[in-house]
């Protein structure tokens, strides 16, 4: 969305849009969180005390390796 399309929106356009974006933050940090760091420990990585960055740098290893390996069977 543009800066002049935005000027134009009306003010309950607007909060539908903050409230999206609100919405959709908070379902990134709680997948961050909660979802990516069960998945490590379900993979038994010891990855508790890492930034976020990192986390998510390991798991597109280990699934990159394993689609791999799925598809050269």
């Amino acid at each position: 969305m543009t800066g002049k399309r935005f000027e134009h929106l009306t003010d309950a356009r607007v909060r539908s849009v903050d409230q999206f974006v609100l919405r959709f933050t908070k379902l990134q940090d709680a997948m961050g969180n909660r979802f990516f760091s069960a998945v490590l420990q379900y993979l038994q990585e010891q990855y508790e005390e890492c930034p976020m960055l990192d986390k998510l740098n390991r798991l597109e290893k280990l699934v990159s390796h394993r689609l791999s390996l799925y598809i050269f069977r």
